[in-house]
């Protein structure tokens, strides 16, 4: 097979029950293409490589003498963000003190992978403790389609590992953008799922009640399969919901008769130049002759509302660290610490008008959805940010220099998907997403996987 790497996880599967291929032979690939452009990407922060091949090992057995299948991710490499807790691997959620935990135990998603026979590749880098900058001492993942260009935040390494073709799909978490961010910025799909529809349990926590888990892979096909191990309800995590985890991967097939998509017009003149703004008209007429209706709608002021919120999503990144960083103040990087000097001083007062401002941000958005099926919204305003934009953004302290587009998925609870729209003029990725209902997860990729088949971004990759 060539290209091993950019396949989809349907076709290794499918060459494994035929013998042309075994998951020891995938995996070393993987490892070796790793070993070969990772040193300059800086996708990884662990390499498992010595595990990586046992479980092959093992994934070969099972496959090809014992008659014994797992499902469609038995036998494939694929890699997890630095926050999910691996018994075997350290976990340290990007932050240096942590380098050397090795947790007791795997988190939940992590033990529904194995039980599904998937090859654990190593642990991805992250920005510290999943907010947006880099600690200074662990230096941060590059793009692979443009090596100054933003790898979006938290789930940087995600994204461009997956772009890379250094494993076949990823597991983010996103808590205000964190895996949608980084999917456009590498030009693949991203999955942000219901809050509570993938259990939270041995994850590192920055915002408990916006805090997720999903996939990121090259197609809606590999992302529904991925999502299909890790949902479901968790007696580990009592937020969790507990309505039956459906087929992802059956659900994407199918027409989109009858669908429904709202767009607010006035986005396209908050667009950055004239060829973001083409893709996302070519992204709706994409959907119309899917036989989607595209309606308008208004949407309320998204940077007003995350001007309200924000004391709120302050208060919880102080509550996650509200046990280590008086004691290990020193050892966090500056513009985290700046972060959380400023969210140990949050009062009772704005964290309760917050509280309600949520509550009205979701009534506004339920009652849009009394009116279509799916809302699409940018994810930025136009052109993937440098590094150095990014950068300007750390040295101030903060500042609203990122689109508000995601707030809608984050302070809802409610999934969203980043799709890729092609290659711009620049040759470089655009992407934009779409924010559904309560659970629905499989709608969602099913209109991901739609716009593929028409527009055929899941085929391109970065020259490497």
């Amino acid at each position: 097979m060539r290209d091993i790497h950019y396949q989809r996880i349907s076709e290794i599967h499918t060459a494994y029950r035929k013998r042309k291929i075994s998951p020891v032979e995938v995996t070393r690939q993987l490892l070796d293409r790793i070993e070969r452009f990772d040193p300059e990407l800086r996708a990884f922060v662990f390499v498992a490589g010595d595990l990586a091949i046992e479980e092959a090992k093992k994934a070969e057995r099972e496959l090809l003498f014992e008659g014994i299948d797992r499902g469609p991710l038995h036998g494939i490499p694929i890699a997890l963000k630095d926050v999910c807790d691996t018994s075997d691997m350290p976990t340290a959620g990007g932050m240096p003190r942590l380098k050397n935990r090795v947790p007791a135990k795997d988190a939940t998603v992590v033990q529904r992978l194995r039980c599904n026979g998937a090859i654990l590749l190593g642990k991805l880098r992250m920005s510290e403790a999943a907010t947006l900058a880099h600690h200074p001492e662990i230096r941060n993942p590059l793009n692979a389609w443009d090596r100054l260009l933003w790898t979006g935040g938290s789930s940087s390494g995600a994204g461009t590992a997956v772009a890379a073709g250094l494993c076949f799909v990823a597991v983010g978490s996103d808590t205000a953008g964190s895996i949608l961010f980084p999917a456009a910025c590498s030009n693949v799909v991203g999955l942000r799922p219901t809050w509570g529809r993938v259990s939270r349990h041995g994850i590192l926590a920055l915002g408990k009640t916006r805090d997720t888990v999903g996939p990121l892979a090259r197609n809606a096909r590999d992302a529904a399969i991925l999502m299909k191990a890790i949902a479901g309800a968790d007696p580990q995590d009592v937020t969790t919901v507990r309505d039956e985890v459906p087929d992802y991967e059956r659900l994407i097939r199918g027409s989109l008769n009858g669908l429904s998509i709202g767009f607010d017009p006035d986005l396209i003149d908050q667009m950055e130049n004239d060829d973001s703004r083409r893709r996302i008209l070519e992204a709706l007429d994409a959907f119309v002759d899917a036989g989607v209706e595209i309606r308008a709608i208004a949407l309320p002021s998204l940077e007003d509302y995350s001007r309200r919120l924000a004391p709120l999503a302050a208060a919880e990144t102080a509550a996650a660290h509200a046990h280590s960083f008086p004691l290990y103040r020193d050892e966090y990087g500056p513009v985290l610490r700046l972060r959380l000097d400023n969210a140990f001083e949050v009062r009772a007062d704005q964290i309760a008008e917050a509280v309600a401002t949520r509550e009205e941000l979701k009534s506004l958005i339920s009652g849009l959805f009394q009116q279509v099926s799916l809302l699409l919204l940018p994810i930025f305003w136009g052109e993937i940010p440098s590094w150095e934009r990014i950068k300007e953004l750390e040295d101030s302290g903060g500042g609203n220099v990122l689109p508000p587009y995601c707030l809608i998925s984050s302070a809802c609870g409610l999934p969203a998907v980043a799709i890729p729209c092609g290659i711009g003029e620049s040759l470089l990725p655009y992407g934009f997403q779409l924010v559904g209902k309560r659970l629905e997860e499989g709608l969602l990729l099913k209109a991901c996987a739609a716009f593929e088949g028409r527009s055929q971004c899941d085929r391109r990759h970065p020259s490497i």
